[in-house]
């Protein structure tokens, strides 16, 4: 019987160094042709090496396969919508914003070399792009842009991020479709280590399925969007946040702080959620009652500050600009597309147009409205557009998990209230920003799915205690046991 056994395994084994070598000697021939591949074929086997040294035994055996499986899934859709977009003369992009991206990128690369990065030979496949260049140029006039929010001719660390590739390995706009999916699926990896330490392993499972499959998660990561490579550094710093909150570790703090910069720098609603996030968090760090007092004092001081000083005039005034600039930036996104109106129409006249003042109660209500559209949009019984069309399938998916939301939310809050409400400050802060600021469906879908994975964690949560009944446990031992699944650099 033993010698039948060993001889099973060694046709399994001999089996399995078959297939890894058909698979090697074919990635070898293309990883030949193309050293951008070779990179991203070292990342993820760096990534899967991570997880096999820092992750428990049952818990590698299934994170290996989900990671491996949604790469896959990713890189062959990504594959062929990079093609269809090229037969079609799209740049090697569908969505207008993803070529500004890659462009933007090409022309730092450019602008650094001081010549064409390899690939782009200036065959009329090129010529959107050299128009583009050209456009750049005049624009910056030879020089950089900055990396800055608040003007116009300036572009993100996503474009420098794109154009630094772009110097190493040419113009391969494939290349920056595949590394958004490792973002996003590596994402969800740090997701799935927030929620196991928060809940337990089941809902850990339950909520990366859901974030690794959802479907505009997948599709958003086969594009030249910034959406996975925003949601990535979005998981990295709460999950470092998180950290911070159970011990205080240099690691933890720079990369809270490092992501809290490159997010803020990719997406200008990123600067005040992550910082107000952080904040709270250090605040419930605070244990002692006498550095709570001192915490509760400044508070109170900078309130009454803020309110019987000149500051107060001071900060009223930033109060009514920021208020107008809200506004401002909802209603020029009504201009195009699929749009909607939260404020009274009043500021959507073009003889309004400088001046978008309007009562607190107006506010209030065009909020009100504005967060209903940001959670509920597309509404089912408006579908209007294609793309609407085919997003009904995980609209009804969306409107089917949104009281195991509620109920995983009040679970959280009973059981792990401190990291709970981190998380709830941070979703909260980022869809109050977008409600207020977004008028077009389409570009609010899309940038709510940057949140979209943490009101999926509430809902798994929910759905996880109803099916198999066992909230998380309050134990110390419990406790040490969850805080194994990461490394304790």
């Amino acid at each position: 019987m033993n010698s039948i056994l060993s001889k099973e395994k060694k046709v399994t084994s001999l089996a399995n160094i078959f297939k890894v070598t058909i698979i090697g000697a074919l990635l070898g021939v293309w990883i030949t042709f193309a050293v951008d591949l070779l990179f991203v074929c070292i990342l993820i086997t760096i990534i899967s090496l991570l997880i096999l040294k820092y992750f428990q035994l049952e818990e590698r055996k299934f994170l290996i396969k989900i990671f491996f499986f949604a790469l896959f899934i990713r890189f062959s859709l990504a594959s062929l919508y990079y093609f269809l977009s090229m037969s079609y003369g799209s740049g090697g992009d569908f969505f207008g914003d993803a070529r500004i991206y890659s462009y933007n990128g090409l022309y730092i690369a450019r602008t650094i070399l001081n010549t064409d990065p390899k690939g782009v030979i200036g065959s009329y496949q090129y010529a959107e792009i050299y128009k583009y260049i050209d456009y750049y140029f005049s624009e910056f006039k030879g020089a950089l842009p900055s990396i800055c929010w608040y003007s116009l001719r300036t572009t993100s660390v996503y474009s420098y991020f794109i154009g630094f590739l772009y110097m190493l390995f040419g113009y391969v706009p494939l290349m920056i479709k595949l590394l958004n999916s490792v973002f996003c699926v590596l994402a969800a990896i740090f997701i799935y280590a927030i929620v196991r330490d928060i809940f337990d392993i089941n809902t850990a499972r339950l909520s990366l399925l859901l974030v690794i499959f959802y479907p505009s998660l997948v599709f958003w990561s086969i594009t030249g969007l910034k959406e996975a490579f925003i949601l990535f550094f979005i998981s990295l710093f709460l999950w470092s946040t998180l950290k911070l909150q159970k011990v205080f570790k240099w690691l933890y703090l720079w990369l809270m702080v490092l992501s809290f910069l490159l997010l803020g720098l990719t997406r200008t609603a990123f600067f005040l959620p992550p910082a107000l996030t952080g904040c709270f968090a250090v605040f419930l760090k605070l244990r002692t009652k006498s550095i709570r007092f001192i915490s509760m004092s400044v508070a109170i001081i900078v309130l009454y500050s803020a309110t019987f000083t000149p500051l107060g005039s001071y900060l009223r005034n930033l109060k009514d600009a920021a208020v107008s600039s809200i506004i401002y930036k909802q209603v020029v996104s009504t201009y195009r597309g699929t749009t909607y109106r939260i404020y009274p129409e009043r500021v959507y006249q073009k003889s309004n147009f400088n001046n978008f003042k309007i009562g607190f109660l107006e506010f209030v209500i065009s909020y009100v409205k504005g967060m209903m559209h940001f959670l509920l949009e597309p509404f089912p019984w408006r579908i209007s557009t294609r793309l609407q069309f085919i997003s009904f399938p995980q609209i009804i998916l969306w409107y089917f998990l949104i009281p195991f939301t509620i109920k995983g939310i009040g679970i959280g809050l009973r059981y792990k209230p401190n990291e709970i409400s981190t998380l709830i400050i941070f979703v909260f802060l980022v869809s109050s920003i977008y409600a207020l600021t977004e008028g077009n469906i389409g570009t609010m879908f899309r940038h709510r799915d940057v949140v979209t994975p943490f009101y999926l964690v509430f809902g798994a949560a929910g759905i996880a205690n109803l099916f198999f009944r066992k909230p998380p446990s309050k134990t110390k031992s419990e406790r040490v046991d969850q805080d194994k699944i990461l490394p304790d650099f």
